[in-house]
């Protein structure tokens, strides 16, 4: 991806991701800019290819948790009925 296409002098990793996906929930400063910095990017059909071949779509598919830590999730708990 081309930062000067955009407008932009450099333009990280993180910043070209907040575009794509752009995430303002974050609450630390440290995050602020790179949050902010993320809405002047305007990707292009190009760019979204690019972005999303760099990973396949079943990369990122299957289980989150390991089956150890499946059985300390919250579905397994044995909560009683409200009384």
């Amino acid at each position: 991806m081309d930062a000067h296409r955009h407008g932009l002098r450099s333009c990280g990793f993180l910043i070209k991701a907040m575009a794509w996906y752009q995430f303002l929930g974050q609450l630390r400063k440290k995050n602020i800019d790179d949050n902010i910095g993320s809405l002047r990017v305007k990707l292009t059909k190009d760019d979204m290819k690019e972005i999303s071949d760099m990973i396949p779509i079943n990369a990122a598919a299957g289980e989150r948790l390991t089956d150890s830590l499946m059985r300390c999730s919250w579905k397994f708990a044995n909560t009683p009925a409200k009384q």
